[in-house]
């Protein structure tokens, strides 16, 4: 797919980012004047039209895609948004907050702003990764909220479970085949494992005394490591142990020292 600019238009990369900051702004201060949750869908809209029509007047250079730009923002706008509604305490909201008003504009500002710039498609790459995995972190602690508040009842407290590891495992996908892995019977099968294994631990998780935005960084944390090390599985390459063991040791650390010093709510 590939969406064309405006002929007339082309602001340059820092520009956009400036704009989109002042815009989420916008956003950030409109989110708890919404009327109901159910309005959630409609500022999602607003959200991604705004960066719709950002992208539609920036310079792209060659290699850069506009429609995985617009893909990636939808997910986190919506992963965001549900971080804000579940978000329960100032520093949660604050935190999200400035996710939802800086994380965008660093995206345009990542861009490269000449052809011969093209070295920097890597950072910005990366850059959408990291944003969706906080579309990820707002899948999983919705899912937890929505049992934790007991909005579905017995035997239906699970669907929140499968509608987000259903969710997980197409972003999981989206993402090997942005980093180059074939979208072969081998990777399909990886998958089909991997979600299972998400979907297992996710509901051996919602038996512990974890709150809803704990558990979302944990199974996030989680998610991402096993999603890195299939996804040099299903490289060329394989996967190099001796590098990864510093990843797996890293993780391990980070999530350690969250679930200590985090209050279990």
């Amino acid at each position: 797919m590939k969406i064309t600019s405006w002929p007339t238009l082309s602001l340059h990369p820092a520009v956009t980012a400036v704009l989109q900051g002042v815009l989420n702004l916008v956003l950030v201060w409109w989110f708890p004047r919404l009327p109901a949750p159910l309005y959630l869908g409609l500022w999602w809209v607003f959200a991604l039209a705004i960066a719709s029509g950002l992208s539609l007047i920036t310079y792209y250079a060659p290699g850069a895609s506009r429609a995985r730009q617009l893909v990636t923002l939808a997910f986190a706008y919506a992963g965001l948004a549900l971080l804000l509604l579940v978000a329960d305490s100032p520093v949660a909201w604050w935190f999200t907050s400035v996710l939802v008003v800086m994380g965008p504009a660093v995206g345009w500002l990542l861009l490269p702003w000449e052809a011969t710039l093209t070295f920097g498609l890597k950072p910005e790459r990366r850059w959408r990764l990291l944003l969706t995995a906080f579309g990820v972190l707002g899948v999983w602690s919705s899912a937890r909220g929505m049992i934790f508040f007991q909005l579905l009842s017995p035997p239906a407290w699970w669907l929140p479970w499968l509608v987000g590891t259903l969710i997980v495992g197409a972003v999981s996908l989206w993402w090997w085949w942005e980093y180059g892995v074939n979208l072969d019977r081998r990777t399909y099968l990886t998958l089909g494992i991997f979600l299972l294994m998400m979907f297992e631990i996710t509901g051996a998780a919602g038996w512990l005394p974890w709150g809803y935005l704990t558990s979302g960084v944990a199974f996030t944390v989680i998610w991402y490591v096993g999603w890195l090390l299939l996804r040099f599985y299903l490289s060329p390459g394989g996967i190099d142990w001796r590098r990864q063991r510093w990843l797996l040791l890293g993780a391990g650390a980070t999530l350690t020292g969250f679930l200590a010093i985090v209050r279990w709510r």
